[in-house]
């Protein structure tokens, strides 16, 4: 979806091109460049933070199926995707409408009031996005002090 500047500078660069074909053949650079934008598309979609593997790794270490447990593991998924959230409304449009305050987001169940009444409270320099990924881990370390994660490594692979 290119403006019409950006089609002319487009055809200028191929019919530029096509009249030295050659040298390098016109296939060859439209392959490199697609080729290009693929793996520049690819490596952007690789690098959104996927929850999926964290939570699936907690389901497996951090045991029981009381109370105290399931709120932990819930606490923690709400934290993570808390966090996503907040990232993802400094990048997408269509977060940021669909979560334009904070309010959003304790109407949609990720957080409290409370907890919303504690981030807004936080003091930092920089994006608190990293401020509900540090109550999570709070959590699992919890956990671990109350044997529901069994050893080190568990913890270990929950964190990673």
């Amino acid at each position: 979806a290119l403006n019409g500047d950006q089609r002319s500078v487009f055809e200028g660069i191929v019919l530029e091109l096509y009249s030295s074909t050659s040298a390098i053949p016109l296939s060859f650079l439209l392959g490199f460049y697609v080729t290009f934008i693929a793996q520049r598309w690819w490596q952007q979609f690789t690098n959104v933070p996927w929850p999926d593997r964290t939570l699936f790794t907690m389901t497996t270490y951090l045991h029981g199926f009381d109370d105290r447990a399931r709120m932990m593991r819930r606490s923690v998924a709400r934290y993570m995707l808390f966090g996503l959230i907040w990232i993802c409304r400094a990048i997408s449009v269509t977060v940021m409408k669909r979560f334009p305050t904070l309010d959003h987001i304790v109407e949609a169940g990720f957080i409290t009031k409370e907890e919303k009444t504690i981030f807004e409270n936080t003091e930092c320099k920089y994006q608190k996005f990293f401020v509900p990924l540090m109550w999570a881990n709070q959590i699992l370390v919890t956990a671990r002090r109350e044997g529901k994660i069994d050893n080190d490594f568990g913890l270990r692979m929950i964190l990673q």
